[in-house]
């Protein structure tokens, strides 16, 4: 995965700066997990993506939005070449929410099946998923 961004107070917002934890699969470490808030959509593979070690692993992070905020959707940008299909993309996605940090929520929606060449997904751009909150 390239970049991710969270969508709250109807507008998009970038996580530069914030806190991401790994809670779940090592990420390699010529990919660290510092590569998914970086700024940077990549255009050109492998210059700027976090990527796991193992192709079975479970991309599970934690973000501290330091207060509360009800987060609608969620931006990512996928790995791979502008013009080229992208691919390394999540199979299915479920966010969680916390008010605490510890007791945590499925959102109402969820996503199942997703594949490279998910429709209008390219590198360089971003695919919104809704949470259904």
């Amino acid at each position: 995965m390239s970049e991710l961004k969270l969508n709250y107070r109807g507008t998009s917002n970038s996580l530069v700066g914030q806190t991401i934890t790994n809670l779940g699969s090592s990420f390699s470490p010529s990919y660290p997990l510092s590569k998914l808030n970086d700024g940077v959509a990549e255009t050109v593979n492998g210059s700027s993506i976090a990527y796991m070690d193992s192709s079975t692993g479970t991309f599970d992070i934690k973000i501290n939005l330091g207060s509360a905020r009800k987060v609608t959707a969620f931006e990512i940008a996928p790995q791979g070449n502008v013009d080229v299909i992208s691919y390394h993309n999540p199979l299915n996605l479920t966010f969680y929410y916390s008010s605490n940090g510890t007791t945590w929520t499925a959102a109402p929606t969820s996503y199942t099946g997703i594949t490279s060449g998910y429709p209008n997904w390219n590198p360089g751009t971003y695919r919104s998923f809704s949470t259904g909150l």
